[in-house]
């Protein structure tokens, strides 16, 4: 064989093969990686809703080089905050991210994404554009969970049913005075104060009654399930505080209405397993109070992550120098097709003049 087909079977040899690697490195893969389902939850850490809490099963595994990595997002402003690179070893997430400055997750985001990043991440601080789930709250229905637990009256520190705990929690503080007082002036100042908590401009049996905020988000969200569903939960257990709070105050009356502070002392029990009720609930009925709406009013801003968007990515190959071989291998390719048309040119040059 001569000098010149050797060199053009070695040229097409290494194009075909750089093809092969080329290929093989840039094929996208649709690998399933929408795959899993699970929910991100908003609840009290060290403040307010400043830890969310992911939940996912039946995630596809990523290679060494990828990894999941959680998001919340205010989609009317483009502020975002990683909550953590997440491991999805045998296909589970169960992640809990804890905000270090203590913000209101609620006050502050409206969306949760979880995104894949190359590892070692180049640019942390912003997401990928690979995101196989994401949920955004409806804008409508965040308004009004934002009022059950953020501000309401609008300027003021607390939402809602934050207040109606609070509120609550100062009623059982009185209870606590009247159980402890030595004299009957003692005791109904104290049950006046109970009284005066509930029935307030801004007390118990108002901030109860402004729970009609979940029914609002509810009208608000456009169907969504999750907010449906709590928002009923977030009215009942609502009413089921309210109802506690007037049978309170009317247990209160009674004990003011008595001269014995034995027997005043007694009835002061009553008023203080309705309060408890109203403020806790009921463990043994499961019916909920205060703590339980307010419970139900942070899963309102609770994200179902579900996979149903495609997602293309380029597979890991586990040897960053494929790439680079191959890039080698074509240029090698084209230096040797160069040099056996040179050859062949000569070749045929020489034929002709010795001719």
């Amino acid at each position: 064989m001569s000098r010149t087909k050797i060199v053009f079977l070695l040229g097409f040899l290494l194009l075909m093969i750089a093809s092969v690697v080329v290929a093989q490195t840039q094929v996208p893969v649709s690998a399933d990686l929408d795959d899993g389902e699970g929910s991100a939850v908003i609840s009290d850490g060290q403040g307010l809703s400043d830890r969310i809490t992911y939940t996912m099963t039946g995630m596809s595994a990523l290679g060494p080089d990828q990894a999941y990595e959680g998001w919340l997002v205010n989609s009317s402003t483009g502020d975002l905050v990683s909550t953590g690179v997440m491991n999805a070893p045998v296909g589970t997430i169960n992640h809990v991210w804890d905000s270090p400055d203590g913000t209101n997750l609620i006050a502050e985001y409206d969306t949760v994404v979880i995104s894949i990043e190359p590892v070692p991440d180049p640019d942390p601080g912003s997401p990928t554009d690979h995101k196989p789930f994401s949920h955004t709250i409806p804008s409508g229905a965040m308004v009004h969970i934002r009022h059950l637990l953020v501000s309401w009256p609008g300027g003021e520190p607390n939402g809602i049913l934050q207040n109606l705990r609070l509120q609550l929690d100062s009623a059982l503080d009185s209870v606590g005075d009247a159980r402890s007082a030595t004299s009957m002036s003692g005791l109904r100042s104290a049950i006046e104060s109970v009284v005066d908590t509930i029935d307030a401009d801004d007390g118990v049996l108002v901030h109860a009654a402004d729970r009609k905020h979940g029914p609002f988000a509810a009208d608000a969200s456009g169907g969504d399930a999750t907010v449906v569903n709590r928002a009923a939960l977030v009215d009942e257990f609502g009413a089921n505080a309210e109802a506690w709070a007037n049978e309170a105050k009317a247990s209160a009356a009674d004990v003011l209405s008595q001269s014995s502070l034995t027997i005043a002392k007694t009835l002061v029990n009553t008023v203080s397993g309705r309060l408890d009720a109203a403020r806790n609930g009921i463990t043994a009925t499961g019916d909920g109070g205060a703590e339980q709406a307010y419970i139900q009013a942070q899963m309102m801003a609770g994200y179902k992550l579900g996979g149903d968007v495609a997602v293309t990515v380029t597979p890991s190959v586990g040897d960053t120098s494929i790439p680079t071989f191959a890039g080698i291998a074509l240029l090698g390719s084209l230096l040797l097709l160069s040099t056996g048309g040179v050859l062949y040119y000569r070749g045929r040059r020489t034929r002709e003049i010795k001719a």
